[in-house]
């Protein structure tokens, strides 16, 4: 239970830091429901226009966790780690 609480507070949390809030929010709707292929779509889609943002690569990787890609899952979550150390919400993919 802890674990879906955290999971929604970061997904709502991500939804603040990028202009594309309707992206966001639609991937959000889709992993809520269950489509997370509709979900690592819209995140996916929403780095690549807005750069790099721990929370959006954290949900990114449930997705693909959920999805049964356990080695994408981890490389989203070392992204994810990456940017959080960085200290930037969101930085520019160089």
């Amino acid at each position: 239970m802890r674990i879906a609480s955290l999971l929604v507070l970061l997904m709502l949390v991500s939804s603040t830091a990028f202009a594309d809030q309707p992206a966001l929010a639609a991937a959000a709707q889709a992993a809520a429901g269950g489509d997370y292929r509709a979900a690592v779509r819209e995140y996916e889609q929403t780095l690549a226009k807005e750069g790099f943002s721990a929370p959006v690569l954290f949900n990114l990787g449930n997705a693909w966790l959920r999805l049964g890609n356990p080695a994408r899952c981890c490389a989203a979550a070392r992204l994810a780690s990456i940017a959080a150390l960085r200290g930037d919400s969101t930085s520019a993919r160089s």
